[in-house]
């Protein structure tokens, strides 16, 4: 968003008895932009602090989707809210997170990644959770909860009636036409040691 249009958002908030403003986020840097090609992430962290420090607003609430790539940027995000809440003074419904877990396309899911990949993540939330649990609200403390939880005992879920190998090769076939056409790569983005094993075995695989 241009300064401009965050301009004109944040006059728009004068017009209304209560704004509440929504937008979405999962990770940071380069991974976020993976995700959501086109975001800058930087730029996207400066129009938010500009909006809460010049808007009229009830709420700001942040939509985190929880998916097979996000997972491995959900706290280093989390980090970052936490600290512009601290900028902020941490003001009451400020940044409020909402951490949906992905369900559909079933190729996208936490789900696809391997047992050792899912505990390893398990791990390190767990010990993410000892130094932050006091950050955030009970709604966030519960939701994060949840992930780790399906993250431990999850392997596919009700809905999901698409076979392993299929969503595989899904998986490899959806990020490489992806990667390939914005002219990204999916293991820097991700940057985390197992995921680039684990691609790099599936993609010779399929």
């Amino acid at each position: 968003m241009d300064n401009q249009r965050l301009q004109n958002l944040i006059d728009c908030t004068n017009k209304f008895e209560n704004f509440d403003l929504y937008t979405s986020c999962e990770a940071t840097g380069e991974l976020a932009e993976f995700i959501r090609h086109g975001l800058n992430y930087a730029q996207w962290k400066h129009n938010l602090k500009i909006f809460t420090e010049n808007a009229k607003y009830r709420r700001i609430t942040i939509m985190m989707t929880v998916s097979a790539l996000s997972v491995f940027g959900i706290t280093e995000f989390m980090d970052d809210i936490i600290d512009l809440r601290r900028e902020c003074n941490n003001p009451p419904g400020l940044y409020s997170m909402s951490l949906n877990i992905l369900r559909f396309p079933s190729f996208q899911s936490v789900n696809i990644l391997p047992a050792h990949i899912k505990q390893a993540l398990v791990n390190k939330f767990d010990t993410w959770l000892e130094t932050r649990k006091g950050f955030l609200s009970p709604s966030e403390l519960d939701q994060f909860m949840r992930v780790i939880s399906y993250l431990r005992s999850v392997d596919k879920s009700y809905e999901d009636i698409d076979q392993y190998s299929d969503k595989v090769n899904d998986f490899v076939n959806f990020f490489k036409s992806y990667a390939l056409r914005r002219n990204l790569n999916i293991v820097t983005a991700v940057n985390n040691d197992d995921f680039s094993k684990w691609w790099n075995t599936i993609n010779e695989q399929n």
